[in-house]
């Protein structure tokens, strides 16, 4: 019988405590929500953390939101979800958490029932998709432990959310978020973006009154506030870099604070999956704040 040298007996055995100490959280994919609303499920993505099968912990949720073009596999497969999330949850610095990621296309996040449209896509998120994942799954199911985040349109919704309801989300995250002016969206480029999000043919009222920007008063009203976390690529192709400066400035003139980062880089997987981390840090700090 010949046996191993000790120094391979070392480096196994080292590989084996290592592997013991690393967290292996889980993608589930191919899961649907019913939505009585819309009638008919919505599609989603959930990460679980490492121990959730064996344990009976409730976790902070996070709802990660795709852009245009999109779906619910899209953070998992391009943004680096499970890598981020277990590197931070490693060394401490976030706690575990639920991330679910719907899809729900190209809605823009709005309620949009004319023909052509995605349906009730505004309140199927809150009232059905929401209250459905704190049921199925282990949840804190409160405010303090909820946030919400998404990339350019989805960044958009992300914001929009906890606007509307301060008393579901505690923090926003929005990465390269489609926050645009008025002025933009009056452009033909842009109709073009919105699809039939805001009728057919497009209805700037319809955009207006749901725009971020607009609803900046009731933002202000509210008590108490979401936390604002906004970033974006510093060569944003859709030069969504001035819109994020914008609406960081009216917030801050109407005495709300919100965090900006401008970072290097375009629209694109390469910035949202590097920028996925700070928000990260950010969502959990609203967490830990509001406890």
């Amino acid at each position: 019988m010949r046996f191993a040298p000790a120094k391979l007996l070392l480096a196994v055995l080292l590989a084996m405590l290592s592997a013991q100490g690393a967290r292996a959280g889980e993608i589930r994919r191919d899961l649907v929500a019913p939505s009585p609303i819309l009638g008919h499920g919505i599609p989603y993505t959930i990460y679980l953390p490492d121990g959730y099968e064996v344990g009976a912990t409730h976790y902070p949720v996070l709802f990660l939101l795709h852009g245009t073009g999109g779906g619910e596999n899209d953070w998992p497969d391009g943004g680096g979800l499970v890598g981020t999330l277990e590197r931070l949850t490693d060394d401490g610095t976030i706690p575990p958490m639920l991330v679910v990621s719907p899809g729900l296309g190209d809605s823009w996040y709005v309620d949009s029932p004319d023909p052509g449209g995605y349906g009730k896509v505004e309140s199927a998120f809150l009232d059905d998709l929401v209250p459905y994942i704190d049921r199925t799954w282990r949840t804190e199911a409160r405010r303090d432990a909820r946030a919400v985040a998404g990339l350019s349109m989805g960044g958009w919704g992300a914001v929009r959310f906890a606007i509307l309801r301060p008393d579901l989300f505690v923090a926003a995250g929005s990465l390269s978020g489609a926050l645009i002016t008025d002025d933009w969206a009056a452009t033909p480029a842009w109709a073009e973006w919105f699809g039939h999000a805001f009728g057919t043919p497009f209805d700037f009222d319809r955009f207006h009154a749901a725009s971020p920007f607009t609803l900046i008063p009731q933002l202000a009203a509210e008590d108490p506030r979401p936390l604002l976390f906004l970033t974006c690529g510093d060569h944003d192709s859709l030069d969504l870099k001035e819109g994020n400066l914008l609406f960081h400035l009216a917030l801050e003139h109407a005495g709300i604070p919100s965090e900006l980062r401008i970072t290097d880089g375009a629209h694109s997987w390469d910035v949202w999956a590097r920028e996925l981390d700070p928000v990260l840090r950010f969502v959990a700090g609203a967490f830990q704040a509001a406890s």
